[in-house]
């Protein structure tokens, strides 16, 4: 399930992968060939053939469809005493449904199975198992993230998996991002755009779409981004085995927040938070909540966007989405602030500098930080009270 809004730092590096790409133009010319699925041309009945239409379906991000497809497999594959393809099928059920548990207890359980000598010996297990490690760990530990997708690119190249190769260099660019090289960041994600857009690879081409209006909406061109959002939403509703595009139905509620459309702007975040609930996507209803809080905001409605950011807050910390949750309580900390409310704020204040801490994200801390700017007095009144203390290490960390 590659690719996730919450981690809103990545958008910052869109300007610079829409030049490593060429144009922009050239994503939305690209027809897709149209081909059957997998359980059209096998044995629906068989473990082997459940198994790859479930991996059908989380290609194209549809965890929805996915998971009820391994859970199948992985029953049929133990009934069988298929010890290797029952873990195969258990790794997919997990990653699918990642959004409703814990992803620091995820990553730990995946990490015991990658040290097992059935994995270790078989190179297509271990690439499965390191790509889900790796799109788990970039929730809850960056460096940790790097070194799944390194050994996963070189696994991937080694077996020729070209399309697992370009999409393990496109999350190494997003993660070296995030460690302060934007340079190699814009070259890698670039790279992998282009492989999408020539492998036919749909479920990454749909999130560069998503990813390329992101980076337009930073750069306050939300017109341009909404069409991005909106080209990403028209494919995905050609291609019915595609799942829900999450990003796209955030960043277009965002851009047409921007533009002043706030009735729509709420209609497409609220369509997208139902879809959330509905499949039981935690982490997107979480950044769902954190966008309708800024709305809400915006307009006025300042208790109802206080109650949506504090529920945001409470879903990424039970899930431990340590990036997202980071980013909600830097919001939460400023709009106490503003209230004076100085307890409160410093309290978020110092439980989202110890989440940077913990993910190892070189980038936002310093950011947050200086842009919430805690005045002198601000500073030694929340002292006094006993709620504020943030470690020198903090401020000292390079870039």
């Amino acid at each position: 399930m590659p690719g996730k809004r919450r981690i809103r730092a990545y958008t910052y590096l869109l300007p610079v992968v829409l030049v490593a790409a060429g144009a922009v133009g050239a994503c939305v010319i690209v027809k897709w060939r149209e081909e059957p699925s997998p359980a059209e041309n096998a044995t629906a009945n068989g473990p082997k053939a459940i198994l790859a239409e479930a991996n059908h379906f989380a290609f194209l991000s549809n965890s929805y469809r996915a998971e009820p497809l391994y859970a199948k497999a992985e029953q049929m594959f133990s009934e069988r005493g298929d010890r290797r393809d029952e873990l195969y099928a258990k790794i997919g059920r997990l990653r699918a449904e990642a959004e409703t548990m814990s992803f620091a207890k995820l990553s730990a359980f995946i990490g015991s199975q990658l040290a097992r000598p059935l994995v270790q010996h078989d190179p297509e297990l271990k690439l499965w198992c390191l790509t889900a490690k790796g799109m788990t760990d970039i929730e809850v530990n960056v460096p940790a993230a790097k070194a799944d997708w390194q050994e996963a690119e070189a696994l991937a190249r080694r077996l020729k998996e070209s399309q697992w190769e370009a999409r393990a260099k496109g999350e190494l660019g997003l993660i070296a991002f995030l460690q302060g090289n934007s340079l190699k960041a814009g070259q890698l994600v670039g790279a992998a755009l282009l492989s999408a857009m020539s492998s036919g690879d749909r479920g990454a081409e749909v999130r560069y779409l998503e990813l390329i209006g992101n980076g337009l909406e930073v750069q306050g061109r939300s017109e341009e981004a909404e069409y991005f959002f909106n080209r990403a939403i028209r494919m995905v509703k050609s291609c019915q085995d595609c799942g829900f595009p999450y990003m796209a139905y955030e960043g277009k509620g965002e851009a047409l927040a921007a533009l002043g459309k706030f009735d729509d702007a709420r209609a497409a975040l609220t369509e997208c938070l139902n879809r959330a609930r509905h499949e039981q996507r935690s982490g997107h209803a979480a950044q769902t909540l954190i966008l309708l809080g800024k709305l809400s905001l915006k307009t006025g409605q300042t208790a109802g966007g206080i109650d949506e950011l504090e529920e945001a807050a409470g879903i990424a910390g039970k899930f431990n989405y340590y990036q997202l949750e980071e980013d909600d309580l830097f919001e939460l900390a400023g709009i106490y602030k503003q209230q004076g409310e100085l307890t409160r704020a410093a309290r978020r204040l110092r439980a989202a500098c110890d989440l940077s801490m913990k993910l190892g994200d070189r980038t936002s801390l310093p950011r947050n930080l200086t842009a919430w700017h805690i005045s002198k007095c601000d500073w030694e009144r929340s002292k006094r009270q006993n709620v504020f203390t943030i470690r020198p290490r903090m401020l000292w960390m390079p870039l």
